[in-house]
């Protein structure tokens, strides 16, 4: 069974869905190099960065709020 760009990016939609940013990153990641070896592309890169952007900014959130 082959896993694609498709199946990481929902993956990474569950993980924001449960505010886990890390995971959201590591999977988007995953999502984009898998996206840029398909021939047919199973989810559109702008999607993939638009989660992206959005977990990468509400870690670097956690990581300069003082508490």
């Amino acid at each position: 069974m082959y896993i694609t760009a498709l199946d990481c990016y929902d993956v990474g939609v569950e993980a924001n869905g449960s505010k886990d940013y890390y995971h959201v990153i590591l999977w988007m990641l995953e999502a984009l190099d898998r996206l840029r070896a398909e021939e047919k592309h199973t989810v559109s890169e702008a999607s993939i960065l638009d989660y992206l952007a959005f977990a990468a900014y509400n870690v670097m959130m956690v990581l300069i709020t003082p508490t």
